[in-house]
């Protein structure tokens, strides 16, 4: 069984509304998780350490950020104490959704995967498994397609996800395109059923207020100080290349 959670900050009725209406329009049934937000974060257990955050990523985390993660993990550990439900279906509450969505939740060709992605913002390396229909295939990515808006994601993915996520280093999209490191394959249904756009004009309704996601340095920094984020890069390269070439290599079932 599939349940269907939509994040989205109560006070933020632009959004909820935006959702409400597609989702009347192609029959989905959903039920909405009130997001943490930053003035809510003290409620919750995580690590957070900014030096680190700045080693590996350039720069700590927004409070928005590390409140959009905590969201995604909460819902995972709601599945985890769910009786009867196998698989939660989790959508940001700005995401654009395709009416074919509601079939292809449940279809019965994917029933198997822990964590497939119905929205992505990168092309990356993928092998394609099997028509789904004639339509939409289903494909197996390298590494995740940095996009969290949309996804279905199992019992097992949320108790490894938990785990790997429990110290957030980087924002929760990036976390969990690092199948290479938590090892957990991704899939993604092509074309993609759902869409997430970042706004960052504060006039939109669709406002995207985790704010543009700025990786320079800090101003001054010494080229020292620079090494350790960019050792981290190069090392992250190196698996990207090492995963595409598993990905190649391996025959799937």
């Amino acid at each position: 069984m599939v349940k269907s959670w939509v994040i989205n900050v109560k006070t933020s009725k632009a959004k909820r509304d935006f959702f409400t209406s597609q989702a009347r329009d192609i029959s989905l049934d959903f039920k909405y998780y009130n997001a943490v937000t930053p003035k809510t974060l003290h409620n919750f257990n995580y690590i957070s350490d900014e030096c680190l955050q700045a080693k590996v990523f350039a720069r700590p985390l927004l409070k928005t950020e590390i409140a959009c993660a905590i969201s995604h993990r909460n819902l995972w550990k709601k599945l985890l104490a769910e009786k009867y439900v196998n698989y939660y279906c989790i959508f940001e509450d700005d995401t654009f959704l395709n009416k074919d969505i509601v079939g292809l939740i449940n279809h019965d060709s994917i029933k198997q995967f822990d964590l497939i992605k119905f929205s992505g913002r990168k092309n990356t390396p993928n092998k394609l498994l099997f028509d789904i229909n004639d339509k939409y295939k289903l494909f197996k990515l390298a590494y995740g397609p940095l996009d969290a808006g949309a996804y279905r994601i199992s019992k097992k993915a949320a108790s490894i996800l938990l785990s790997f996520t429990y110290n957030l280093t980087h924002p929760i999209d990036i976390m969990m395109d690092r199948s290479y490191d938590h090892g957990i394959d991704i899939h993604s249904i092509l074309p993609y059923p759902c869409n997430t756009e970042w706004r960052f004009d504060p006039k939109d309704p669709l406002y995207t207020d985790i704010g543009p996601r700025e990786f320079k340095y800090p101003p001054n920094s010494s080229f020292f100080s620079k090494m350790p984020t960019r050792v981290n890069r190069v090392r992250t390269s190196f698996k990207k290349r090492m995963s595409h070439l598993k990905l190649i290599l391996k025959n799937e079932k």
